[in-house]
């Protein structure tokens, strides 16, 4: 595993051309999509993006999934503040948008369908999926409810103080995802990696 390089960034990345490798031996086919560089929104293209944009979110919340089809479950929501902005100065932006743990490291697309922007600002029919970022984290708030304890006559009462998610999830930038790859790169170049995990 590699973690990014700069300790104020929550992102790592991990190898998987073993996995892969493992998967075709075994005579199976894995059903994958990797994102590349296309994905991301063209530096002539940021101008139009807005602080507030329709998102999609790819994840396992809660840990659930579809185990019969093998599939993650797609969610909803929109930027919370603006995505190519550095939230309280570090590489995150915020969404709004129900994450829960086990959504940590989905990828968070601007998601427009029926129509989409295009680079001119114009729209067309279609759908347009571009990555912005990997969700990293989520503000929590305390909620405090009383307890009521029977049959000990000696305990007065217990304050439970429970975490609740907001809503709101913090994600890291795209862009951080450039100094990830180089670094794997270069491990790869050393021997230290499998070049499928880049490929």
């Amino acid at each position: 595993m590699l973690l990014h390089p700069d300790p104020q960034v929550d992102l790592c990345a991990f190898f998987i051309g073993d996995i892969m490798s493992d998967i075709e031996s075994a005579g199976q086919q894995l059903r994958n999509t990797f994102l590349n560089a296309s994905f991301l929104v063209p530096d002539d293209e940021r101008k139009n993006i807005r602080p507030i944009e329709p998102v999609m979110m790819i994840g396992y919340p809660s840990g659930l999934w579809d185990e019969q089809n093998n599939r993650p479950l797609a969610r909803r929501g929109s930027t919370a503040s603006h995505p190519f902005l550095k939230w309280n100065g570090k590489v995150e932006f915020v969404i709004d948008a129900a994450c829960f743990p086990g959504s940590s490291g989905s990828p968070v697309f601007l998601f427009e369908d029926l129509m989409f922007r295009t680079k001119d600002n114009a729209y067309t029919p279609g759908t347009k999926a571009q990555l912005l970022g990997i969700l990293a984290s989520g503000p929590l708030y305390t909620s405090e409810g009383k307890l009521i304890q029977k049959d000990i006559p000696t305990a007065t009462s217990i304050v439970p103080v429970v975490q609740t998610m907001m809503n709101l999830g913090n994600v890291v930038h795209a862009s951080a995802l450039g100094d990830i790859i180089t670094m794997v790169k270069e491990a790869s170049i050393a021997g230290k990696s499998f070049p499928k995990a880049i490929t």
